[in-house]
């Protein structure tokens, strides 16, 4: 699978019109935000030929693990070597059974693994930020995909994960040249 040095995020509520743009310019993965399911990102893929497309991220707490491996095996089959699953725990006022996160993370890779057509290790990432969370993606992922974290946060993801495991932090810009339109 083919991510490149540097991505896009969009929210999947944005819609995939823009993607053959974002495809021409060389951006190697489209990050689809907003808790995407699988099904909410397969319009992205199906806009584009070659960039690989990635759930930035899939709330764990809202999904099924069988139920996302299978979809997950369905989007493969359609576009192989360009769907990259992302998955999160998410923020903890998005549900009201958020009560070890880390043991839900760990819980839904074993329900990806256990499924009928398991979902790989290198075709999936996760959110993490605490050192258990990032030992846990680094062991059982391609890696780290974090969310507005400093670049003091990506310095130490990437000396807890090492070499050979990725760090895919968003970084929020603001495409505009008028100074005061970007501020607003």
């Amino acid at each position: 699978m083919q991510l490149g040095k540097i991505g896009v995020w969009q929210r999947h509520q944005a819609g995939a019109d823009g993607v053959g743009k974002i495809e021409a310019l060389g951006y190697g993965t489209l990050w689809v935000g907003s808790s995407p399911s699988v099904a909410q990102a397969r319009p992205f893929l199906e806009h584009s030929s070659t960039l690989t497309v990635a759930t930035g991220i899939l709330n764990v707490w809202q999904h099924e693990p069988a139920d996302v491996a299978e979809q997950r095996a369905e989007v493969a089959r359609a576009f192989p070597g360009r769907f990259l699953l992302g998955i999160g725990v998410g923020h903890p006022e998005a549900t009201a059974e958020y009560v070890s996160p880390l043991a839900k993370l760990r819980a839904f890779f074993d329900g990806l693994d256990a499924a009928p057509e398991p979902v790989p290790k290198d075709e999936r990432v996760a959110a993490a930020l605490g050192p258990r969370m990032l030992e846990l993606v680094a062991s059982r992922s391609l890696g780290t995909h974090t969310y507005f974290v400093t670049p003091e946060h990506t310095r130490f993801a990437r000396e807890q994960l090492g070499p050979g495991v990725l760090v895919a932090p968003e970084l929020a810009v603001v495409v505009e040249p008028d100074d005061e339109t970007a501020r607003d």
